[in-house]
């Protein structure tokens, strides 16, 4: 298929296949029920992730792009698909998940290629700091922290897809302003399956009685797809940006993951110990609507996208990026520790 018409057909592929599983997955009981941690109403079906996946893998394989370079994209996402739909219907414990998102990163890293070997020009100017032997375990490492910062911070309607969109938003545009129309047409049909399935995801009138939510495998398949998508677009003599540059466009869940294990931590709980006290909790706490929530934090994930691009257009350090970003999350962990304060605090009369 011509590439000029895959996106489109990526879009209504994905709003469709989410139309025709959300009724099946109600037949197969795939569906996410409220409780005293998930307050929405109704019993939700979790297929979000199989129509994404399955719309990528289809567009791709229709499309003009050479896929040789795609093996450990797809390799990993179908471990992180089929896992995903088995914890959807069986909660699997914390041990289990991390093991396949780590088998998902070796096959990204040893069996695809896409890994990171180098960090930056963090210290030298003239040379990139080189990780050699630990390059495939550090990749791990990492992918596995910023797949589970996009499944943690899946809690609200639009939320995770949303954040997904902006980071490959950001890359887009440099893809765009490199000319690299491989990764550009990729990045549109990876966008326009996600923005398909968000059709049936964003809390809008017509969509009230109709809601799907991405599951564990949509949240971390999308985690995956970033991680991929940054590693292998920040890595090699044709790279589009630099690490540093990369943890600016998937700020917001790094920022809020990391906020609330160390807030976690501190408290003698398991980092991976679910609770209410995400950036949208807080913001829903402040007495915002879902739909005004998620509005701000996609603004805020916008505005850290934009510095990313601003730094890297302009040719900014690598280790000031990365020393800007930490007083970023230095703030970020300030501000929302004050906010909750100050929101629990009993009224005085």
């Amino acid at each position: 298929m011509n590439n000029l018409y895959i996106i489109p057909t990526s879009f209504l592929l994905a709003a469709v296949l989410t139309a025709i599983f959300a009724p099946l997955a109600r037949r197969a009981g795939l569906l996410d029920s409220p409780d005293l941690r998930k307050l929405h109403q109704g019993e939700i079906p979790l297929v979000g992730g199989l129509a994404i996946y399955l719309t990528i893998a289809f567009s791709l394989l229709l499309s003009d792009l050479s896929l040789n370079s795609l093996r450990g994209f797809f390799a990993g996402s179908v471990v992180l698909v089929v896992l995903g739909v088995i914890d959807d219907f069986h909660e699997l414990s914390a041990g289990k998940r991390l093991i396949a998102q780590g088998l998902a990163m070796v096959l990204m890293g040893a069996f695809g290629g896409v890994y990171l070997a180098n960090l930056g020009h963090l210290f030298d100017p003239d040379h990139a700091l080189m990780l050699g032997v630990i390059a495939l375990p550090f990749t791990v490492f990492a992918g596995v922290g910023i797949i589970n910062a996009y499944n943690m911070i899946d809690g609200m309607d639009g939320l995770c897809a949303s954040l997904a969109l902006v980071c490959f938003g950001a890359v887009g545009v440099v893809a765009w302003a490199a000319a690299d129309h491989w990764t550009l047409t990729l990045l549109g049909v990876i966008s326009a399956a996600t923005a398909g399935f968000l059709l049936f995801n964003v809390r809008l009138p017509q969509t009230t009685s109709f809601r799907v939510f991405l599951g564990d495998a949509g949240s971390t398949l999308l985690g995956f797809i970033v991680v991929w998508t940054l590693v292998r677009s920040s890595q090699g003599d044709d790279a589009l940006f630099s690490p540093a540059t990369a943890l600016w466009f998937a700020a917001i869940p790094l920022l809020d993951t990391v906020t609330l294990m160390v807030r976690r931590i501190s408290r003698g709980n398991s980092p991976f110990q679910a609770d209410q006290e995400h950036l949208h909790h807080l913001l829903q706490e402040a007495g915002f609507g879902v739909n005004q929530a998620l509005l701000i934090a996609i603004g805020l994930s916008l505005l850290a996208a934009a510095a990313g691009l601003t730094m890297h257009f302009m040719q900014v350090a690598d280790a000031i990026q990365v020393v800007a970003f930490f007083v970023v999350g230095v703030l970020y962990f300030s501000i929302s520790a004050r906010a909750w304060i100050k929101l629990k605090a009993p009224l005085v009369a």
